[in-house]
């Protein structure tokens, strides 16, 4: 489980438009996929707060293939999870 303050450092880290390469670096590949999937979830967030409801996870998903299925996710690799992870801060940083 990823620590609440790694999880703060990414999303200052998104917000002020700083890579966050260094701390994925630091991390295994289940803490990639849980990272994916919260920054995925904020991201939602962010563009409905900022965009109103005509923000939908098909707009997201336009930019960042979403993961479904539990078992896929086991046959991602590492970076290709990292350039995911990337891609969904890129969008939030464009809807803020």
């Amino acid at each position: 489980m990823i620590k609440n303050s790694k999880k703060l450092d990414v999303v200052r880290c998104m917000l002020t438009n700083k890579s966050i390469r260094y701390i994925l670096d630091g991390m295994d590949f289940t803490d990639l996929i849980e990272l994916r999937g919260f920054l995925w979830e904020k991201t939602l967030e962010f563009g409905v707060l900022n965009r109103g409801a005509d923000f939908t996870k098909a707009e997201l998903a336009r930019h960042v293939k979403p993961l479904r299925d539990k078992e896929k996710l086991k046959d991602i690799k590492v970076e290709e999870t990292k350039y995911q992870i990337e891609s969904i801060c890129q969008v939030a940083r464009e809807t803020i």
